[in-house]
């Protein structure tokens, strides 16, 4: 009941996941005593409030956020990232959001890297490539559910 309510109202549910990820980002950060962070993690959910209006400007900024985050402090788990990716492949054509959703992966592993954590590539890896797959099938369910409608629009006609 509660989901089919926000799924009619995708900003209230935009505005929900960014709560949910500022706490979980804002919490670390004020958790570590390094203050600095917290600007950082608020340029990190921020975006996400406009990600179905501007995909790919909120994946660059987003992906921009974490890798600094990465660099400067300590490689978390990107959920800001993947639900950016998600987004991304669900909104966009395949090919556009595979080379975005690519580059982004490519910017978090080698930060990720460099910032000597390389343990957690492999979980970031899949995280990310598991986001990019669930928002392509959901971009593709809609395409197809758009062309039956249209088609039975055709038909009655």
């Amino acid at each position: 009941m509660v989901w089919n309510w926000l799924r009619r109202h995708p900003n209230l549910l935009d505005v929900v996941i960014v709560l949910a990820l500022a706490a979980g980002y804002i919490g670390t950060a004020a958790h570590s005593r390094d203050w600095g962070r917290v600007p950082l993690a608020v340029l990190t959910v921020a975006p996400l409030l406009r990600r179905q209006r501007y995909p790919l400007a909120v994946l660059a900024s987003v992906t921009i956020a974490t890798a600094l985050s990465n660099l400067l402090y300590s490689v978390e788990f990107p959920a800001a990232a993947a639900v950016a990716v998600y987004t991304t492949a669900a909104h966009l054509q395949r090919r556009t959001s595979l080379r975005a959703s690519a580059a982004t992966a490519a910017a978090l592993l080698v930060s990720g890297a460099a910032a000597g954590a390389s343990g957690r590539l492999l979980s970031v890896a899949i995280a990310l490539g598991a986001a990019w797959v669930f928002g392509d099938n959901l971009g593709t369910r809609r395409a197809y559910t758009r062309a039956l409608e249209e088609r039975a629009e055709r038909l009655e006609r």
